[in-house]
């Protein structure tokens, strides 16, 4: 097996693992069926993957895209569940092989709140307000939507030629938020906020992507008239002779009848018309930045404008396959001191070009598509763009052990994202001298105290991290000195979420949001630390002897709290923490605030574990032995009862 098929099997497990948790908690004759659903739309989506596009960063991006785990138990309760007893969940554990000895654990009482359904909220642009995508649309709606409101699974629609967005609500707070927001509102308008049924939410979002009869790709135009139908055309965008998706195209469906209808073409390639009427079409991609625009032809005729005929009811899967109009575009240019001369010896500096995701996700994301490492000589070059306008930036890309790094910045060279200038191709296969000046001091500053939460004494050695809610990959980060205090220079304005990690200490990771104004040169955050929980324990055979199971993967959650992650981890050890600590030390891109919820597993050895910073609460267990041994758990002994159930 290939080490991205590797990787993508043991990203599949963790998440599987999670769904049939969830749905371990809702009796249901449907749970099996689900959880076999699921599955199979995870192996479809990565046979999607062409081999270039097989790496982690998209197979995060496809468990993003199915939700969190808890959504799929939601979709089989009824409004209210009440919770199941706590003796049949407390325990389930899925360990490999050998007996476990829970050596210590501090267990404190917690209530699981009742599950509710969730609430459909269904909003229309308002004139002169004309948004020509579903990301215009979307960002008018997070314009004025408030932090603490969390909402998810946005979609969009058309209705009498007009943009529609639907996006889904989880409390009632939330909805009340919404829908004052909507009516304060000066570019939309509320058509419908309701609470959704069960049946209403599977068909919103069940398994998966709707099916193409139920779902329209992101609309950018649409002209003429056109009558509902029911006819479909689901394709994909793909790249001649290398079986690669392009994910940053339009394609257009054109009839002398009905007029031209032009949709954006998602991350994977695909897109899809729906609800069109039968009769006679040329389809044809536009704007493919960096490839030809071409039209489907399966006939393979010599007209210019190649037609086909779309018959009534019909599903029709088309392939439009183009080919680079030239080679990959290119960058360079050179990282400079404060003196204007190239940085010398600038290991671990990190380029990036980025650009916008043009449709899709409820936050907004940014996506890097090319990046390099700055040369020994301080130059550096981007190859492999595809000639779309793009934003450059560069950044110390390394475990956060040095204190006198760079903070990010953007060319020609600010603190600020939203003052970044826009690269823009013209006939060129190169630009040149995309310089970036860089400055260790200076900017917006983000400072504090780090206390404990229970006695109000200072924290020193805490990990400081931040990064813009929405891009998580200009994260950078200071440390609280003795006094408790921490300071970070260099920043722009914006939203940003704020980690901090002091586990070596006996602290729980725990994140917050921060807004950073462009007026205020200095912004105060202090952050507390609760005192955590160390669970310990070790693997030993049939006569108590250490049994060694090797690297595997583990996890603890408190129950009644989220165990899902809805963002992507990297690994960001503190500096001061020992080896085996530093192994459980991570930053995630997922939204929220609060303490993490859940902790790693650590191994210090191949027959113990270790579960540093856990909050106190009664506790889950995860468990992830390597796979292909087929050894399964006889016991678990925990103050020398068996808990295993």
């Amino acid at each position: 097996m290939k080490p991205e098929s590797k990787t993508w099997e043991s990203v599949k497990a963790k998440y599987l693992h999670q769904v049939e948790k969830a749905l371990s908690s809702v009796k249901h004759p449907r749970r099996k069926e689900v959880l076999e659903d699921v599955c199979s739309h995870l192996d479809r989506r990565f046979t999607e993957l062409g081999p270039d596009q097989q790496t982690g960063e998209n197979f995060q991006a496809i468990i993003t895209e199915m939700g969190p785990a808890s959504d799929y138990a939601e979709l089989l309760e009824p409004d209210a569940v009440q919770p199941t007893r706590y003796g049949r969940r407390k325990y389930l554990f899925w360990f490999g092989l050998a007996t476990v000895v829970i050596v210590a654990a501090i267990l404190l009482p917690t209530v699981i709140p009742a599950k509710k359904a969730g609430y459909i909220v269904t909003f229309k642009p308002v004139a002169p307000f004309d948004p020509l995508t579903a990301k215009e649309l979307l960002d008018a709606f997070k314009e004025k939507l408030p932090d603490d409101v969390r909402t998810h699974h946005y979609k969009t629609g058309v209705k009498d030629n007009a943009l529609l967005g639907l996006i889904r609500v989880d409390t009632k707070a939330g909805i009340d938020a919404v829908v004052s927001m909507l009516k304060e509102s000066e570019k939309l308008a509320l058509v419908e906020a309701k609470l959704a049924t069960v049946e209403e939410l599977e068909k919103f979002y069940k398994v998966g992507r709707p099916s193409s009869l139920e779902r329209t790709s992101g609309t950018a135009s649409r002209t003429g008239n056109w009558p509902a139908g029911h006819s479909s055309i689901r394709g994909r965008v793909r790249r001649r002779a290398r079986d690669s998706q392009i994910g940053h195209a339009k394609v257009c469906l054109s009839s002398e009848e009905f007029g031209s209808w032009v949709v954006e073409v998602e991350d994977d390639g695909g897109f899809n018309f729906a609800g069109i009427p039968s009769g006679v079409y040329t389809l044809r991609t536009t704007e493919t930045f960096g490839y030809k625009d071409t039209y489907y032809n399966p006939e393979k005729t010599l007209a210019e404008q190649p037609t086909f005929e779309l018959k009534y009811s019909e599903l029709k899967w088309v392939d439009i396959e183009v080919e680079p109009i030239r080679h990959y575009r290119r960058i360079s240019g050179r990282i400079l001191d404060e003196d204007g001369k190239p940085i010398a010896n600038s290991k671990r500096l990190r380029v990036s070009a980025w650009v916008q995701k043009p449709q899709g996700y409820w936050r907004g994301h940014y996506r890097r598509i090319s990046s390099s490492w700055v040369n020994e000589d301080g130059s550096y070059l981007l190859k492999e763009l595809d000639g779309r306008p793009v934003y450059v930036q560069v950044l110390y890309w390394d475990v956060p052990t040095k204190d006198d790094v760079y903070p990010p910045r953007f060319h020609p060279g600010t603190f600020s994202r939203n003052a970044a200038k826009l690269v823009t191709f013209g006939d060129e296969d190169i630009i040149e001298n995309v310089d970036i000046s860089m400055q260790r001091t200076g900017g917006l500053v983000l400072e504090g105290l780090v206390t404990d939460q229970k006695t109000g004494q200072p924290v020193s050695e805490a990990l400081v991290s931040i990064f813009h809610f929405d891009m998580f990959f200009d994260l950078f980060y200071g440390y609280s000195d003795e006094q408790g205090r921490y300071k970070i220079e260099g920043l722009g304005e914006g939203k940003f979420i704020v980690h901090v990690d002091a586990v070596h200490k006996g602290f729980v990771k725990t994140r917050k949001r921060v807004t950073i104004e462009p007026e205020a040169k200095k912004t105060q955050l202090n952050l507390t630390l609760r005192r955590s929980v160390t669970i310990s324990g070790r693997f030993v055979d049939y006569e108590g002897n250490p049994w060694q199971v090797g690297r595997s993967d583990g996890r603890a959650y408190i129950e009644g709290k989220p165990r899902g992650s809805t963002g992507r981890a990297i690994r960001y050890p503190n500096k001061y923490a020992p080896s085996h600590l530093s192994e459980a030390s991570s930053v995630s891109s997922e939204e929220g605030e609060g303490d993490y919820p859940s902790t790693d597993m650590v191994f210090p050895t191949q027959s113990s574990f270790l579960l540093p910073a856990v909050m106190p609460g009664k506790t889950l267990f995860d468990f992830h032995p390597p796979s292909g041994k087929g050894e399964r758990v006889l016991k678990i002994l925990y103050q020398g009862r068996n808990i295993l159930v």
